[in-house]
C-alpha cells in the first residue's frame, strides 16, 4: 500500500494546494545546490513538469528531490504528487492515491 504524507493548506475548506509528498523534510540536507537549481530550471512555473533523477542508488536523488520539493511548497500554492518510479506497482500505487 502507497504511505505518504498528505498536506492540505489554507481555510477550513480550501482544497488547494493539494501535496502527497511520501517522506519528511531533511533538515540537514546540504550542499546540492547546482542539481537543485537545475530542477528549478526544468520547471516552470504554472505548468506540469514531470521530471527525472537518474543515478546509482545511494547518490542522493530521493533527498535532492525532496529538497527541490519542500523549497518548491514553501514558496507557492502548488499542488505537488509525488510517485515513486522505482516499478510498475509502486507507479500504480502512486497514482490510485492521487485519484482517490
Amino acid at each position: 500500500m502507497y504511505q505518504g504524507c498528505t498536506f492540505r493548506s489554507g481555510d477550513r475548506g480550501a482544497v488547494r494546494p493539494y501535496r502527497i509528498i511520501p517522506y519528511s523534510r531533511n533538515n540537514k540536507f546540504t550542499g546540492r545546490e547546482h542539481h537543485i537549481d537545475s530542477v528549478k530550471r526544468l520547471c516552470k512555473p504554472n505548468s506540469h513538469n514531470r521530471i527525472a533523477l537518474h543515478g546509482l542508488g545511494g547518490s542522493g536523488k530521493t533527498q535532492i528531490a525532496l529538497e527541490y520539493v519542500y523549497q518548491r511548497a514553501s514558496d507557492s500554492d502548488s499542488d505537488i504528487f509525488w510517485v515513486q518510479g522505482s516499478g510498475v506497482l509502486q507507479f500504480r500505487e502512486g497514482i490510485r492515491a492521487i485519484a482517490q
